[in-house]
């Protein structure tokens, strides 16, 4: 088994190939393959089965933490600072006046 990323490229006698590995220039996206020979036993395919099980797992559990922790240290950015002085004035500017209710009402 491979896993091609689609992202190597290898000169080879002088060609250049895009993606090298896969069995198309420029393939969108990773992919793993398989090959099994004639003369495979159900005891080594099902021990392939438990490993690239195990394996996805491992992967897709270390790929979700490193997504948590990005969010953590995204959510833990700094707060805005306080507004200063001139901030507060001009708010306070930009206010209309208050009327005050006349004597008696």
């Amino acid at each position: 088994q491979r896993v091609v990323t689609c992202v190597k490229n290898e000169t080879v006698g002088g060609i250049r190939f895009s993606g090298y590995g896969s069995h198309l220039d420029n393939y969108p996206q990773p992919y793993l393959s398989f090959a099994c020979a004639i003369g495979v036993t159900k005891e080594e395919i099902d021990t392939f089965a438990q490993r690239l099980d195990k394996t996805l797992s491992e992967v897709t559990k270390k790929a979700l933490q490193q997504s948590a922790k990005e969010a953590t240290a995204s959510d833990q950015s700094e707060p805005p600072p306080p507004p200063s002085a001139d901030d507060e004035q001009e708010a306070d500017e930009a206010q209309p006046p208050v009327q005050e209710n006349p004597p008696g009402v």
